[in-house]
Order: structure tokens, then sequence, then C-alpha cells
């Protein structure tokens, strides 16, 4: 047993120097090695995903950095607080052409006020199945529209996300994903989109900034939801100035990479525990960590990976063992890379192309209008909205939005285009809406 933990000990560490040696990991002139610290709760990945497209880094000064919006992106994550009177300048941010992320799980602080959007707590808790090693609060979000932000993608995990609402619906923002449904059967949105039409300003507002950091872009598609976001805020190629703000903080321009991915942390960590004594649970604390990082970087200082690559090679004509070991090590990964692309291409060839799904907005339309039919709710008078009258606050306002949120679908003027899968969810949802008028927990009124 020791023997395989001491041999996937090495190979995770060789695993771990060549993604570092070849991660393009710059160190700053002046700062010394040692200063090197693994942090899963950091956004170095995300951030360098940035900085690839070409983006100068703009810290000085916040104020200067808002004259020229439509050069610019603005990253907003984790707690915002402290951003407060701010919120009117982030507006006129967006108003000229400026792209936004902002990404929390914390309830509102009316930072996107003017933006009709509030953040909330997630109060829900979600089945087993839909959810991150069956925490009840960390759900996988699978539930997307047909844009493209979204290729490739099939899940997104979050980590105690909230969930956003809107205070009035318009036709700049639409949600682009939803949680899964909770036990009340209702689906939160998790990701709303915004743009504006005349100065191609674009707005995403994410209800999980945790998605972005180190440890969680391991887990489902979140490394190429990342990638897609990136995507989306470069898109129109004009970007070229990037302020990124992390609780509150604007992060300087310099800032060191991790040297200790953290899932091959954790696999390293696990594969050293069982070579170690059970009586001794105390050498996994933080000291034996900064072990492991030292352990990493003195492997990157000595060269060792490029050092046992040369020794492979075979120096004259004898020795083909090693050329068969290298030339059986690289069909391997060959062979895996070709089945990965396989894979793929199979999975994006059964998606058919948005130009011939079916749209179900009619049938939408006419499905919400017979829900609104039923004990005449259609006595109205003129430009009334919907209120629910149901027992507690919480609930009334949960399904207060969402029958506002039916209505507005129903009456407007022109319909957006609607896929099947999206109803097929508004079916499931209008049925639990029956459900619980008929049970008497929920009425509908006008006002």
């Amino acid at each position: 047993m020791r023997f395989s933990a001491a041999a996937r000990v090495m190979i995770i560490t060789l695993c771990i120097f060549a993604s570092a040696r070849f991660a393009d990991a710059q160190i700053p002139p002046g700062l010394d090695m040692s200063d090197i610290k693994f942090d899963r709760f950091e956004y170095d990945g995300f951030r360098q995903m940035l900085q690839r497209k070409s983006l100068e880094v703009y810290y000085e000064n916040f104020s200067r950095a808002l004259e020229q919006p439509e050069r610019t992106i603005l990253v907003i994550l984790g707690d915002t607080s402290k951003l407060r009177g701010i919120e009117d300048r982030i507006y006129a941010f967006y108003k000229k052409g400026g792209a936004l992320l902002v990404a929390k799980d914390s309830a509102d602080d009316k930072l996107l006020y003017d933006f009709r959007t509030y953040f909330e707590s997630n109060a829900s808790s979600f089945p087993p199945e839909v959810t991150l090693s069956g925490y009840p609060d960390c759900p996988i979000v699978s539930d997307f529209d047909t844009s493209s932000l979204f290729e490739g993608v099939t899940s997104i995990v979050t980590n105690r996300p909230g969930h956003l609402s809107f205070r009035d619906a318009d036709a700049q923002s639409h949600t682009a994903a939803w949680f899964p449904a909770d036990k009340y059967g209702m689906e939160e949105s998790f990701l709303v989109l915004r743009h504006h039409a005349r100065s191609r300003g674009r707005l995403m507002v994410v209800a999980d900034h945790s998605v972005f950091t180190n440890q969680m872009l391991i887990h489902g598609s979140n490394l190429k939801f990342a990638a897609n976001v990136v995507d989306w805020l470069c898109r129109d190629g004009q970007r070229r100035r990037l302020i990124f703000i992390r609780d509150c903080e604007v992060m300087p321009e310099h800032r060191i990479t991790n040297m200790l991915p953290p899932q091959a942390a954790d696999e390293l960590l696990d594969a050293i525990a069982e070579t170690l004594p059970k009586t001794r649970p105390d050498l996994l604390d933080s000291s034996f960590r900064e072990f492991t990082n030292n352990y990493v970087r003195t492997l990157q200082a000595n060269d060792t990976f490029n050092f046992v690559v040369q020794k492979m090679q075979p120096p004259s004509k004898a020795r083909f063992g090693r050329r068969a070991v290298a030339i059986v090590f690289a069909a391997l990964l060959a062979s895996a890379l070709i089945v990965k692309i396989m894979m793929h291409c199979r999975a994006v060839s059964k998606v058919p192309p948005q130009s011939k799904r079916k749209d179900h907005s009619a049938t939408l339309r006419l499905l919400i209008r017979d829900f609104f039919v039923s004990d005449n709710l259609t006595d109205r008078p003129v430009d009334a909205r919907p209120v629910a009258v149901s027992d507690g606050w919480f609930h009334r306002r949960r399904f207060q939005r969402r029958l506002r949120s039916l209505w507005a679908i129903a009456d407007s003027a022109v319909p957006s285009r609607t896929t099947a899968k999206q109803l097929n969810r508004y079916q499931r949802e209008i049925a639990r809406l029956n459900e619980l008028r008929q049970s008497g927990q929920l009425a509908i009124q006008w006002e």
C-alpha cells in the first residue's frame, strides 16, 4: 500500500512541476521565491485568462480608469460593501460602453440598483442529485439558454451561492442561467446578461463569485465557462484596459501565481497521508503544506523535470528501452487527447444549431394565458399586474416575482425566442403554481 502511495506522490509531483514549468508564470523582479503561498481562494487563474487578451492592468486611480469605458473591462468579485457611493458611476460606465462583470454571493447592497437587479441570499436547499458531493447549499447549474456564453459548458458547480431577482423586467435584461428546482419547485436566476443598445455596453451578473476561484475552476465545466466569460467581455476587440476588484480591493499589476494547483495539492497530500503513521494526524497541517510548496519549488529551481526528460533520451544507438518508454508515454498522451476530442465532437454534433430549433414562444404564451384565465383571473383593470397572496413575507415575495415574470411574457408585444427546454421549465413552474393555488397556499389578485 505504501509503495503505491509513494508512486502516486512521484507521479503527481512530476505533473505539478510540468504544469508549472509550461504555465508562462513570471516572477516580478525583487520578489523571493519563498514569498509564494498556496491560496485556493484567489483568482489567479481567471485573472491570467483576462491578461492573455493583451489587457493592461490599470490600478493607480479608479476614477481615471473609468474615463475610457469603451476600452475598459471592469471585474468586481466578492464583497462590495465598501464600494457604496459609486453606484451612479458604475451605471454611467455601462451606459458609455463599458464591459462589466459583477459576481458575489451575499445579500444585496444596492450596487446594481440602477440596473434593476438585486443580489439575495439563497435560503433554499437542493436535492442531493443536483448538488456538489451532496451538500444542499452547493447546487450544480445546468439549465442555460442558447447563448454562445455556454458553448461547451455542461455544468457550473457553485459554492454556497446567492440568487438574483429583478425589480422590473425590461427588454435589455434577461436571465441566461437558472438554478435547479429547490424544495418549493422554484428555479431562481443564477446569471443575468444586460446589453445597452446604443453604446454597446454590456453587463454580466453572476450569483456566485466562487466559480472563478482557483479551487472551483477544476469542477464541472467551470474552467470552460470562465474562458467563455473572458471572450464575452472582450468580444468587440476594442478592450485594452482591465480593472480587477476583489473584495473591494483593486488588485495590483504584479501578483504571484500559484506554484501548486489546488487539485494537485489535495491529491499530493492524500497520497502522502497514506505513507504516514495513522497516529500522527498533526503532520498534515499548514506547516506540512508549506513543506510541500518548498519541495515543488526545489524541483523547479533545479530543473529536475527537464533533467529527467533528457536522461530518458538515448545518447546513442543503444538503450532502445528508454526510447520505447518515451514513445509509449507520448502515444498514451496522444490517444487520451484524441479520445477527448472525439467525445467533445460527438457531444457537439448532437446539439442542433439555433436556427434549426423550433420556436415555442406562441405555445408558451397560450400556456401562461390559460393559467391566468382560470378562476376568472382576466377580470382585471387596465394595466393591472398580478399580486400573490400567501402566508409568510418570504414566500409571498417569491410567488409574486414568478407571477409578474409570467405575465410579462404573456403580455409582451414582441415575444422572445423560446426553446423546448425553456418551455418544459415553464410548464413545470406553472404546474407547481397551480398545485399551490388549489391547495389554498397561494391566491392571485390584481392591482
